[in-house]
C-alpha cells in the first residue's frame, strides 16, 4: 500500500475486504455504514468546491427533498449547486465531460442521505446509473450527457430498470435526467 491508503487502513477508515497472496494484492472496502457516511461528508466539499457550507447546505436540501418524496425540489437543489461550483481561468475547456464523472458526483451529493445509494447497479439488461431507497420510495435515475431526458426514460423502460424492485412496496419513482458538458450542471429531468 502506497501514499495516504496506509493512514486510512491504520486508523480503521479501510479495512481488507480481500487478498490474492499469490500477487500480494489486497482489496480495501469500508467497513460499515458509520464510516462511508463520515468519509463522504470530508470529502465532498474538497471533490466539487472549497466552499464547506454551501456543500453542507445543498446536501440538507436534497435529503429532506427526498425523504419527503420530492424528488423535483432535489434535482433543484443540486442544479443550483453544480451551477455554483466557479470554472477557473482556462478550466472551462478543460472542463469534465464524460457522464461518469456527473454521475459520480449526483452519487456523493445523494451519499449524504443516510440511506442505501447505489451507482452503476446492474440489472438483467444493463446497469443503471443511480439507485437510491429512502424508507418510502426508490429512485431508479438514469443520468445523460448532453441528450435528454426521455431518452432516459425510455432506457429505464427498455432496460426493465425498475423491475427489481417493483415487488418490494415502495413507491418507485424514475427520473431520466440531463447534464450539459458546456454548463456543468443539470439542465433537464423529466419523472415518472
Amino acid at each position: 500500500m502506497r501514499g495516504v491508503l496506509p493512514l486510512f487502513y491504520q486508523s480503521g477508515y479501510l479495512t481488507i475486504k480481500g487478498c490474492d497472496p499469490t500477487f500480494d494484492v489486497y482489496t480495501l472496502g469500508i467497513p460499515n455504514e458509520e464510516v462511508r457516511i463520515g468519509l463522504s461528508r470530508a470529502f465532498l466539499p474538497f471533490y466539487v468546491t472549497q466552499d464547506v457550507l454551501a456543500a453542507d447546505s445543498a446536501c440538507l436540501s436534497i435529503s429532506k427533498a427526498l425523504m419527503s418524496g420530492d424528488l423535483e425540489g432535489a434535482l433543484k437543489s443540486a442544479k443550483s449547486f453544480f451551477a455554483s461550483i466557479p470554472y477557473q481561468e482556462g478550466t472551462l475547456k478543460d472542463a469534465p465531460s464524460t457522464e461518469g464523472h456527473f454521475t459520480a458526483m449526483l452519487y456523493v451529493m445523494f451519499s449524504f442521505l443516510n440511506n442505501y445509494v447505489f451507482s452503476q447497479v446492474r440489472t438483467a439488461k444493463g446497469r443503471l446509473d443511480i439507485l437510491i431507497k429512502t424508507p418510502a420510495v426508490i429512485y431508479v435515475l438514469e443520468l445523460k450527457l448532453d441528450g435528454n431526458a426521455d431518452e432516459a426514460l425510455k432506457q429505464i423502460e427498455e432496460k426493465g430498470y425498475a423491475i427489481p424492485y417493483e415487488a418490494d412496496g415502495r413507491k418507485i419513482v424514475k427520473a431520466g435526467i440531463v447534464f450539459s458538458s458546456r454548463e456543468r450542471t443539470i439542465t433537464q429531468w423529466k419523472t415518472e
